[in-house]
């Protein structure tokens, strides 16, 4: 009676155990790589969005003083830029009904 019955001597058998172990391999390989190119995209679209400047302005207080004919207004904001990029922008204040007077500042920040 001959048995068909792959034999541990046959090098075929030892060479479609081989194809397999590399094939699993490298099917491991393929997802481990997957893996790292996901989490890369990630972090690169994460500092792509802290490229993009996003200026919070705050109103912090105000008042008002009456003097001579005059009115003074004063007032505190707060602009904060929870961003990596630096800054630079333009402050104009307008005074008066009439005849407004412009006062322009320019404000620079560097970290």
């Amino acid at each position: 009676m001959t048995s068909n019955a792959p034999s541990i001597a046959d090098p075929n058998t030892w060479i479609a155990f081989g194809s397999l172990v590399v094939a699993i391999a490298s099917a491991a390989a393929s997802w481990f790589s997957y893996r790292n190119a996901a989490h890369a995209l990630i972090i690169s679209e994460r500092q792509e969005r802290s490229r993009n400047p996003q200026l919070r302005v705050y109103f912090a207080n105000g008042y008002r003083k009456l003097a001579s004919n005059r009115q003074i207004f004063g007032m505190l904001t707060s602009i904060s830029n929870p961003t990596d990029i630096d800054i630079q922008f333009r402050v104009r204040v307008a005074s008066g009904m009439q005849n407004p007077r412009r006062y322009d500042g320019y404000l620079s920040h560097s970290a």
